[in-house]
């Protein structure tokens, strides 16, 4: 969401085409019972009134804030997408026979999780030279483990930082951490591994 102030005319325009780009299907569809085109309509001509003081339509009004109030966000990585083109690389190079796939299919938790422990705390340096720090972390809702950076955008006339995953997966914190883990209120500053026992807990 942008800052408490309400984000300007341009602002929503830039942010709704972003957002237009960025959402998937099913977002706009459970967000607005809208189509991809049937957003983007309702989105643009919303700005259009807006711009001239008339009034919206609901289906617009409903478009231009959940498009332009609001920055949409998709992880750069998911597991299982990974997964799959690890698969189709061993494949490919013949180290994978197919008739081994569904054996190593086991290995897909064990492979997020270790890309969790792997990644968290690594810094990355961004194209403006500021340095992010990675951080393992779940969803608040559904509580599904991943790797979380802090994104700054200072294109608008106030800048504001969002958090947002790099790497996400379909792992649940609670059947994959362990509770020592769970109990912490921040996972930053911590070594992580992935235990004997499969689960994600921090390194002693």
């Amino acid at each position: 969401m942008f800052t408490k102030r309400p984000p300007t005319i341009d602002e929503m325009v830039v942010a709704g085409e972003a957002n237009l780009r960025i959402a998937t299907n099913e977002q706009l569809k459970e967000a607005m019972r809208l189509d991809r085109g049937g957003a983007t309509s309702a989105f643009r001509k919303g700005i259009a009134k807006t711009k001239r003081g008339e009034p919206l339509s609901k289906k617009q009004d409903k478009a231009v804030r959940y498009l332009g109030h609001r920055w949409i966000w998709q992880p750069a990585y998911r597991d299982h997408l990974l997964f799959d083109e690890l698969v189709r690389r061993l494949r490919d190079g013949r180290y994978l026979q197919q008739e081994d796939v569904a054996g190593f299919d086991q290995a897909r938790a064990f492979l997020a999780k270790h890309i969790i422990a792997l990644l968290h705390g690594v810094n990355i340096v961004m194209n403006d030279g500021n340095k992010v720090e990675l951080v393992a972390k779940h969803s608040r809702e559904e509580r599904l483990l991943g790797v979380k950076m802090v994104l700054t955008v200072d294109e608008f006339a106030k800048p504001f930082s969002k958090e947002v995953f790099l790497f996400h997966t379909g792992l649940t914190a609670d059947e994959h951490c362990d509770p020592d883990l769970l109990a912490e209120q921040s996972w930053k500053g911590k070594h992580l591994e992935v235990r004997h026992d499969g689960l994600l807990a921090a390194l002693v």
